[in-house]
């Protein structure tokens, strides 16, 4: 996994071989998914994406940061109200300023403005409540 996340970023090809190898040996390996889905998501590839972390998905539902990557595949794929709903359900689990702020963006995208705007003042709220002075 290490090496996977090394090269996440900044040669993700190489973490999709690698990352493909790994889940040919364990197919449902959660962090595996989750990574594969990120590195889809990285290389534009959407609709893959959202198959792995669909499937990760359903062998954790309690997982805030997996509602978040669906969240951000279904803003890619143009599918707001869906990513709202995905988002939703990732503040259930965990009340992040990261989620708020997502949230915020895609009622931006929605043209909810006000929405938007009391969801960023949530975020910054949230951040400001849980930074380390």
């Amino acid at each position: 996994m290490d090496l996977i996340k090394k090269f996440i970023n900044t040669k993700p090809l190489h973490a999709e071989i690698i990352c493909s190898q790994f889940l040919k040996t364990f197919p449902n390996d959660i962090d595996g998914l989750n990574l594969m889905g990120v590195i889809k998501h990285i290389l534009n590839k959407d609709e893959e994406s959202l198959d792995f972390n669909l499937k990760s998905l359903s062998l954790n539902k309690e997982s805030p940061d997996v509602y978040n990557n669906i969240a951000l595949n279904y803003a890619s794929l143009g599918d707001f109200e869906k990513s709202i709903e995905m988002l939703n359900n990732a503040l259930k689990f965990k009340k992040s300023h990261f989620y708020y702020n997502n949230l915020a963006l895609q009622y931006r995208q929605l043209r909810k403005y006000k929405e938007a705007i009391d969801l960023l003042k949530t975020a910054l709220k949230i951040k400001k409540d849980t930074q380390v002075l």
